[in-house]
């Protein structure tokens, strides 16, 4: 069985529709993605869902 690489911290889950993907996702697994912020400089928002000791889904989108 492969093991995920220890250098791995985070997935980044690119989407269309913020607001949807976070309600979708907190639908089917129960759990709530935590808002994390915005980027500013770089036109994006993003949640983190924790997966695990030091790792976690990234969900990001463009910040309109």
């Amino acid at each position: 069985m492969k093991t995920v690489d220890p250098n791995l911290d985070h997935i980044v889950l690119a989407v269309p529709d913020f607001e949807k993907t976070i309600h979708e996702l907190s639908e089917k697994l129960g759990v709530l993605p935590s808002i994390g912020g915005r980027h500013l400089t770089r036109g994006t928002k993003n949640a983190l869902l924790h997966l695990g000791h030091k790792f976690y889904l990234e969900i990001l989108s463009i910040d309109h």
